[in-house]
């Protein structure tokens, strides 16, 4: 008989620890994988939700859709409300930041109302304006608000406001 060492057998074989990577490394790297994979989400999430689906206007309380549509300056909706017309103006001050009212329209802008009108037909009370920011993406919003003047029925005029969405 000779000295040389035998081969090992099967069970020799299987009860030997394998060589090659520990089985932490993979997880770790999968770990690893998985916090990069949620750091980039986080960062682009907001913008691809905003090419997705389109910020939406921020509309005071009781608005009624009459229109939707787009045209060159971006897509646009008219609303109806019973709300008074100052204090529409006032909720889009608020809302987007900035305001121009017409010195006309009686309109303070804190929302309290002077001089109402006494011509009948439309008349514009204020244009707002602002910026939203979604991510990387913002979209610039303009709100024109208006109220039709009936001369026989000056406390219910109703409120009619434009708003416009650039971006």
């Amino acid at each position: 008989m000779s000295n040389a060492p035998s081969p090992p057998t099967p069970r020799q074989r299987r009860s030997r620890p394998a060589k090659g990577v520990p089985m932490w490394v993979p997880l770790v790297a999968l770990i690893i994988a998985v916090l990069f994979a949620a750091l980039v989400l986080l960062r682009i999430g907001g913008t691809l939700s905003a090419l997705v689906a389109r910020p939406q206007p921020v509309l005071p309380p009781g608005a009624v859709l009459q229109s939707t549509g787009s045209d060159s300056v971006g897509d646009w909706w008219i609303y109806q409300t019973d709300m008074p017309a100052c204090q529409v103006a006032k909720f889009y001050k608020d809302t987007l930041g900035t305001c121009v009212f017409n010195p006309a329209s009686g309109c303070q802008s804190d929302g309290s109302t002077g001089p109402q009108f006494d011509v009948p037909g439309g008349q514009q009370i204020a244009e707002c304006s602002g910026r939203q920011v979604i991510g990387a993406y913002s979209a610039m919003w303009r709100s024109y608000i208006s109220i039709v003047f009936d001369p026989k029925t000056p406390d219910q005029s109703p409120t009619l406001f434009r708003i416009y969405r650039d971006g």
